[in-house]
């Protein structure tokens, strides 16, 4: 899974979306798909990833750290009223499911569940970056690249470890067009985000690697990925 991505552990409501995580981790993929079906085939008509009550705004966050994120960034904003946390969220099921696709390369099932998710939360950078994950796996690189772009601005109140996640992965694409001044970028302002990201470690030796051992920037109007 790319929750997280080695970064500080993830605090999740209890709920089918919880326990179908632990289950993939587990390699039970068979028993967490079942488990999501079930629970997106029930998703009530009017659900909603924030909605807003007489009493307080409710919102169906993934993860503590985007509940946190998302009440900061009110405070900001100087809204008022009480602000809950309350489960359950069924674009994270969807991406749970696709993310399991993913686990087994099939591809175009993968983008076909996230698109599904995306539908219900347009706005959600774990399914921008998940798009464009599986978009950089088929080849399609300038998809990809724009996926991750548009997963950084999506939302004012995207979290620090959202936008590591697509810049990283934003780099990892512009490496592979031989871009790696571009990449090297990204990844730099990943690693001030996430200091001790090894995935961004490990990035920055390779893309400094290549800038050392002057490999070829390639033209990025004509870079086509291939």
């Amino acid at each position: 899974m790319r929750c997280g991505e080695g970064g500080t552990a993830l605090v999740f409501p209890d709920d089918f979306n919880k326990r179908a995580l632990e289950l993939i981790q587990e390699k039970k993929h068979n028993e967490a798909a079942v488990l999501l079906r079930d629970a997106v085939h029930s998703m009530p008509d009017a659900w909603k990833p924030i909605e807003t009550t007489p009493s307080a705004t409710l919102v169906r966050a993934w993860s503590d750290d985007e509940f946190a994120a998302y009440r900061e960034w009110r405070s900001r904003a100087g809204l008022p009223g009480e602000v809950r946390w309350e489960g359950p969220s069924y674009s994270h099921a969807w991406y749970l499911l696709a993310a399991i696709y993913v686990d087994h390369e099939q591809y175009d099932d993968a983008l076909r569940l996230l698109a599904t998710g995306t539908q219900l939360e347009r706005d959600h950078p774990d399914l921008l970056c998940e798009g464009g994950f599986v978009l950089h796996r088929v080849g399609d690189l300038e998809a990809a690249l724009k996926a991750y772009e548009i997963a950084m601005d999506a939302r004012p109140w995207i979290t620090t470890r959202q936008r590591a996640r697509a810049l990283r992965g934003g780099s990892s694409v512009l490496s592979d067009q031989g871009r790696f001044a571009e990449a090297e970028k990204r990844l730099i302002e990943a690693e001030a985000l996430e200091p001790d990201n090894e995935i961004t470690r490990r990035g920055l030796e390779y893309v400094r690697e290549q800038i050392k051992n002057g490999v070829a920037e390639k033209d990025p109007s004509t870079a086509d990925g291939n």
